[in-house]
């Protein structure tokens, strides 16, 4: 990650300096601005901060990377940015696979420099070095980016520039440790009498520093690494200290002296997180390269490389018991391998590899008595697993921010949790082994309508040889099929199943396979009775295009990028070397891509086809769904037949488990076929197959914050899980809010999505009556299903208590309102737009003590707009107002094919805690 995020900043210094400007100075605003908003704002920016590192304005600029200047103004020689670039220090950027600037680049990067380094209205930027500060007390709203709990009972929470200690019961501050840069680890001795921190300045130097818990006195500094330091650890006889940083290396220090004692060099990649084992023997280390790698701390020798995990890992560990090597990367994986490799060259087996999280895993932390193992992923979650099973025991979902940073107390009851919003909390770990009951239960008693079957399910145990249409198992609909996938000859092996349906029939035919922890990953295939594949649609091409921008993985719902895209339109689909796609949101600006449904998370695929990666330049076309058989007049681009096949789910719900939804063509008898997507089978290749008629349904489910502001706003939002194929619109209501409460119901979800979103104001200064009874508040979901009403009582809404008072207030206003009458006017703002044209309005600021930029989003700026009507020409910054402003101009466009309709929406700063806007009626018409 750090890698991606260096090459861009460093990158945009050689972008801008290819402009090869003349003898007139150069000017900020009109040369060097909009070159860093065109390249390099994507992903330096207030939002994203990659590599602590804004280029959306000269001030920003001026803060250079993590607070340090990139250059130095009037002296391009020693300015770091040159001599990264020159190879004077390292590491050399940008790196050898980005192109290299020019000499004549260079030149005129050196003479802005050399020049000031000024703005356009003349103002020079002032020269900046590192400079230590000792902290006194610690900013609450910082992140927190690393975490350890001693034996003692001493919590030490990290954030840039400073450790603080916590008594680990009371959670009452104890002292604050400064430190330089970001603290990237933290590290108690196995005593609990001595803490190790690291960091240090990114493409500038590692520091670690070594604390006497007790008296608070600095005993050691470690300098050598020439980036930042990732991990260091004590080693468990308190003689030795490890470190590990972004320069591949990993360093071995005398604990007693401070000395260097030796060097581990083999990585690849930057090296994330190290460990040593209970006997001090041997330290692992896990890196971007893909590999968690075993080391003598005796010697240099390596004593192994596991390299079985599919992408770089972040972080490794052993079992306490000592008899097991674990590890979490990139891959969402949590990779385990018996340890082995003691003390001479030797092979650790990998025992197993789960599939844990949505994204990348950040931190695995086992309790000491090793009940416990704890992850936490990009994608916001955190995981409680048995310590010895690897079983799932619990999950903790929605967290409000990146987690990195866990810690278990010395009781292994405890865990803490830190976030990069600055949050934390403590996760009781106890309470995760009672609700692995309590889930099993409800999991057998759900709460879901059910539907009456023609019959019951008859059960049926795949009898071999079942490979031929002949031999075919016979199925009596609705039926359960167990099944292995074991070879029985060169070609392996495939089970087919018999089943007679009438035309129009629609059935649902569905593996469980991975989810039962099998190893086959199925494929199913609907064929006629002549053997030969079932089509489902005829795919007309109408439009070819090609992929512009890198390569999309299999996941990935954003950021298509693809030629020609203007002339397409929403809800279009996109056909992609056998993956269907439905666009679901125009690109946003000229680094950025379509969206495609559902919008977030993994994508769709239609038609059953399957998600797959794509290729940069791979072609693709807009294509029209026909019924098989269709005769086309010739239009130049191909048609595509797509069949009744499935590898994974389309909808991504499932797993590696493949569906079909299928609809009986004609009269008569079908197969179904059953196979590894691999081509691989073994004994316990085993799956589960049903075949029933589809019972279109939804779920519904609500999720609110459990803060309000006094006089302010916050955003809640509804859900559907949709099954069977059910695609009709779901419209909530939320009823029986206290006094003082507003909420813009009922919201409705559109055909075809899966969310929608409203606010909840509080009018009042404090909540009146403080027994509340919340129990009260109800929320409806009702649709429709072949004419018929569905109405479900939907759970899940919280308590709402009071919080802090805002620190910005929003409105939204005409464009003609000044600020006061946008502030003082009173009922709903009504604003009116043209299917196909834009409306303009403005957006005003009331600041509480919220100084900086305020931030509205990109895509998703306007909340609760309909679907095809956005918030348009939002640039690269999305919709903003920037600090020192309370105001801001914006457009929201409806695309022409938009029916007229009235849509309360609203506007949520994402960086005030999203404190909301009142909400607007919009109203579309023709």
């Amino acid at each position: 990650m750090r890698k991606l995020k260096t090459v861009c900043m460093v990158g945009f210094f050689a972008l801008f300096a290819s402009l090869g400007l003349g003898q007139d100075e150069i000017d900020f605003d009109k040369h060097v601005g909009p070159i860093l908003k065109k390249h390099c704002a994507a992903c330096h920016n207030a939002d994203d901060y990659e590599a602590g590192f804004s280029v959306d304005s000269f001030e920003e600029l001026e803060e250079g990377s993590d607070g340090e200047a990139v250059y130095e103004a009037g002296d391009p020689e020693n300015s770091w940015m040159i001599q990264l670039m020159t190879g004077e220090k390292e590491p050399m950027m940008p790196p050898d696979d980005q192109p290299r600037p020019s000499e004549k680049e260079l030149k005129t990067l050196k003479r802005w420099i050399e020049e000031g380094a000024k703005n356009s209205m003349g103002t020079e930027l002032p020269k900046k070095g590192p400079v230590e500060v000792e902290i006194a007390t610690v900013d609450k709203s910082l992140a927190i980016t690393a975490a350890d709990w001693s034996a003692h009972n001493i919590l030490a929470v990290g954030r840039y520039e400073s450790v603080e200690l916590l008594d680990g019961d009371s959670m009452k501050s104890l002292a604050v440790l400064p430190h330089v840069g970001k603290v990237n680890s933290l590290s108690f001795s196995k005593e609990g009498n001595q803490l190790l921190v690291a960091g240090g300045q990114v493409g500038k130097e590692g520091l670690a520093r070594l604390w006497d818990v007790q008296s608070r006195t600095r005993l050691l500094e470690f300098k050598g690494h020439r980036d930042a330091i990732y991990a260091a650890r004590i080693s468990p006889d308190g003689k030795q200290i490890a470190t590990s940083s972004y320069d591949k290396s990993i360093l071995i220090w005398d604990a007693i002296t401070g000395e260097l004692a030796g060097k581990r060099n083999g990585h690849n990649g930057a090296v994330f997180d190290l460990e040593f084992a209970s006997n001090g023997l041997v330290l692992i280390s896990a890196s971007a390269d893909q590999t968690v790698k075993a080391w003598s701390t005796k010697s240099d020798e390596r004593l192994d490389t596991l390299g079985q995990p599919l992408k770089g890992q972040n972080v490794t560990a052993f079992s306490p018991d000592g008899g097991l090597i674990v590890s979490g990367g990139m891959d969402k994986r949590i990779w385990i391998w018996k340890f082995e490799s003691r003390q001479t060259a030797q092979v650790n087996s990998l025992v197993d590899s789960k599939f844990a999280h949505e994204g990348a895993i950040v931190d695995l932390e086992f309790s000491q008595d090793g009940e416990f193992l704890v992850s936490a992923s990009e994608d916001r979650s955190i995981k409680v697993w048995d310590g010895e099973t690897f079983k799932l025991l619990g999950v903790v979902d929605k967290q409000t921010d990146f987690c990195g940073s866990l810690a278990i107390a010395p009781d292994s009851r405890k865990c803490f949790v830190g976030r990069l919003d600055g949050t934390s909390e403590t996760l009781m770990l106890d309470q995760f082994l009672s609700d692995v009951v309590e889930v099993e239960s409800k999991s057998a008693t759900s709460d879901e309508p059910t539907v009456e079957l023609a019959s019951a399910f008859s059960e049926l145990v795949e009898a071999e040889p079942n490979d031929t249409f002949e031999r075919a198992n016979a199925l009596s609909i609705p039926a359960y099929a167990s099944g292995v996938i074991h070879r029985t000859g060169s070609g392996g092996d495939k089970d087919l199943f018999r089943f007679t349906v009438k035309k129009g029939q629609r059935l649902a035919l569905e593996t469980k396979a991975s989810r039962n922890k099998s190893p086959v990953d199925t494929r199913l295939e609907i064929l006629d009775s002549a053997g030969k594949p079932v089509p489902q649609v005829a795919l007309r091409a109408v439009r070819e295009s090609y992929f512009t921008f890198r390569g999309k993985d299999s996941n990935t719902s954003d950021d298509f990028r693809i030629h020609n895209w203007e002339e397409m339109e929403l809800n279009q689909f996109l056909y992609c070397n056998g993956e269907v796609v439905k666009l679901y949101h125009h690109p946003r600006g000229p680094d950025s891509g379509f969206q495609v449904y559902p919008g977030a998370g993994k994508r769709h695929g239609f038609f059953g086809t399957t998600a797959t990666s794509h290729a940069l330049h791979e072609s693709c076309y807009i294509v029209e769904p026909f019924p098989v058989g269709t005769k086309f007049q010739a239009n130049g681009l191909p048609v595509f037949q797509n069949n009744y096949e499935n590898d994974d789910g389309a909808n991504r719900a499932i797993g590696s488990d493949s569906r079909i939804d299928f609809v009986a063509p004609d009269d008569g008898e079908y197969i179904v076929k059953v196979t590894d997507a691999r081509g691989f089978s073994g004994e316990n290749f085993k799956y589960r197959l049903e075949v029933r008629p589809l019972q279109p349904d939804f779920r519904a489910s609500i999720s609110n914050p459990d803060k309000i502001s006094p006089r302010g706003g916050v955003e809640f939002s509804v859900s559907v899980n949709r099954i069977d194929g059910f695609d009709s619109p779901v419209q909530f209501e939320l009823k029986g809010l206290p006094k003082g409460f507003q909420v813009t119901s009922p919201l409705m979800i559109e055909a075809g999505h899966s969310r929608a979103r409203g606010t909840i104001w509080f009018d009042g200064d404090e909540i009146s009556d403080s027994k509340v009874d919340w129990e009260k508040v109800r929320v409806v979901a009702k649709s429709t299903l072949n004419g018929s009403e569905i109405t479900k009582d939907v759970s899940g809404f919280k308590p709402i208590a009071l919080g802090e008072a805002a620190k910005a207030e929003i409105r939204i206003a005409e464009l003609e309102w000044t600020m006061e009458d946008a502030f003082e006017s009173s009922g709903t703002l009504e604003l009116i737009v043209r299917a196909g044209q834009s409306v303009e309005a403005r957006v005003y600021l009331k600041r509480n003590g919220h100084k900086g930029r305020v931030n509205f989003g990109m895509a998703d700026a306007g909340r609760n707009l309909p679907h095809g009507v956005y918030v348009d020409d939002i640039g690269l910054n999305g919709l903003m107002v920037p600090a020192g402003v309370n105001e801001q101009r914006f457009f929201i466009k409806a695309d022409d094919w938009v029916q007229p309709q009235e849509r309360l929406f609203f506007l949520r700063a994402n960086n005030v805690a999203g404190q909301v806007s009142l909400p607007v009626l919009l109203k579309i018409v023709e």
